[in-house]
């Protein structure tokens, strides 16, 4: 199996989640934790890529890469979205000005720039982000939704949308422990028992 993972917007592929998710993942799932690009136009460029080249058969996305990874939604493969940032520019927009990174790069980049600039890029990719939404791509969607997240507010958009949702013990980023005890354990029940997981059984 193989999994993508998208990490959140001012993290990287070497993020407590991604590197969780290896070790609990070791010899059962390759994981795929690329860094990516700031703007999200490079970064949807950059995961339709891995998609075709990798051909996941999870992707899993963390805030902003939730964001980006319910694009991908399809019955080739599952999506579970981890506090999906559905607005990024709001996230943005009072947070103008240099920031660092909160995890290494491999780039070695430590800082990046909020600018008004990349706020009207993500502004834009808002107004579209929903183009290739399916109804029949239901059921290959999964939200998880941290208990005490205090920064996302978007559970209302994605029951708009899609249907299997469940909460876990955490805040907006999860940490080794939440990956251990609620995404891992997900991912292992999707990719093997499918079937089990039907709309009224995933509260």
């Amino acid at each position: 199996m193989k999994i993508l993972f998208l990490h959140g917007f001012t993290s990287s592929g070497q993020c407590e989640i991604a590197q969780a998710l290896r070790t609990e993942m070791e010899g059962m799932a390759e994981v795929i934790a690329p860094d990516l690009p700031l703007y999200p136009e490079e970064a949807i460029t950059l995961v339709g890529k891995l998609c075709q080249e990798h051909r996941p058969q999870v992707i899993v996305g963390s805030s902003c890469g939730a964001f980006y990874a319910q694009m991908y939604a399809s019955p080739m493969r599952k999506v579970i979205l981890v506090n999906p940032f559905f607005r990024m520019s709001e996230f943005l927009e009072p947070r103008i000005g240099l920031r660092q990174y909160k995890s290494p790069r491999l780039d070695g980049k430590q800082e990046f720039e909020i600018t008004p600039n990349l706020i009207e890029h993500f502004k834009s990719i808002e107004e579209r982000q929903f183009v290739s939404y399916k109804p029949d791509n239901k059921p290959y969607v999964y939200g998880l939704f941290g208990k005490q997240d205090t920064l996302a507010h978007f559970r209302s958009m994605y029951d708009s949308l899609y249907t299997n949702a469940r909460e876990f013990d955490g805040g907006h980023t999860m940490n080794a422990e939440n990956v251990r005890h609620d995404l891992v354990p997900l991912i292992k029940q999707l990719h093997c028992c499918p079937e089990k997981f039907s709309l009224t059984r995933f509260k």
